[in-house]
């Protein structure tokens, strides 16, 4: 019995073998049958469609005979995916729940550690992948404070890619402030920044030049330091420290140039 890979590949990821997809769909096909026929139409030695049966009624998508006979009938194919798709979500959130308790107590045994035993002073970033994963992390983490001085180049794509997660931050209280160029007139905001406005501890203000630097600084201890400001996000690789000379080059940087920006 030819089966279509891709329907095998649907079984295979919702919990089932390979061999197990196959010989509940030859039984589903064939109705009330036999081992010995599941074996001819799969070509599986019937050694081993035996202990396949025994696993699928185990999980209940079998049922078969106890008398001399030993015939087979799998519960029909709606049913079994329906089952199927229920224990995967059930197993789905199970694991959710234990990486959430393993980051849980991962941080509350090694947050003190980090600063003492293992502080790098910069961290090169790659661009794409590791630039965006690093900067999510750093809005995840923030505390108190995230000072962003960025472009209208990047502020759409950026919006889109971390608005969700600087939402979180404001809803935790910290103050975000950022720094950009007036966005032309024939543009507005994106409806992201829009709804940041109404958060008290958001504040956007502009400069009348595009940045000559664009870095973010985390609770005023780390930055990202982007190599080129007028690339787009994640375009070019960054610089990750929390080196403390650099980082009052950068609040340095920052603070002259939220003084020197104009309010909406």
């Amino acid at each position: 019995m030819e089966v279509p890979e891709k329907h095998l590949e649907t079984l295979v990821h919702l919990g089932l073998t390979s061999c197990q997809a196959k010989v509940y769909l030859a039984t589903i096909k064939n109705g009330i049958t036999s081992a010995k026929k599941i074996s001819e139409v799969t070509k599986i030695a019937r050694p081993y469609v035996y202990r396949v049966i025994t696993g699928l009624e185990k999980l209940g998508l079998i049922e078969k005979s106890i008398d001399k006979h030993s015939v087979i009938k799998a519960i029909p194919l709606e049913v079994g995916i329906s089952f199927l798709v229920k224990c995967k979500k059930q197993e789905t959130l199970s694991i959710t729940k234990k990486a959430e308790r393993l980051i849980r107590d991962f941080k509350k045994n090694a947050n003190e550690r980090i600063d003492q035993d293992y502080a790098p002073q910069f961290i090169w970033l790659s661009k794409k992948e590791p630039y965006i994963r690093k900067r999510r992390e750093e809005i995840y983490n923030a505390q108190t404070s995230i000072d962003f001085v960025t472009s209208w180049k990047r502020l759409p794509l950026t919006a889109y890619t971390f608005g969700e997660n600087a939402e979180e931050a404001l809803k935790r209280k910290v103050k975000i402030r950022v720094i950009m160029e007036k966005p032309p007139k024939e543009h507005s905001l994106p409806m992201t920044i829009q709804k940041f406005k109404d958060y008290p501890n958001y504040d956007l203000r502009y400069s009348p030049n595009p940045p000559l630097a664009v870095i973010g600084i985390f609770d005023r201890k780390r930055i990202i330091f982007d190599a080129a400001s007028s690339a787009g996000l994640a375009e070019c690789p960054a610089l990750w420290s929390n080196n403390t000379s650099l980082l009052a080059a950068m609040l340095d940087y920052f603070e002259n140039s939220w003084i020197r920006a104009l309010k909406e």
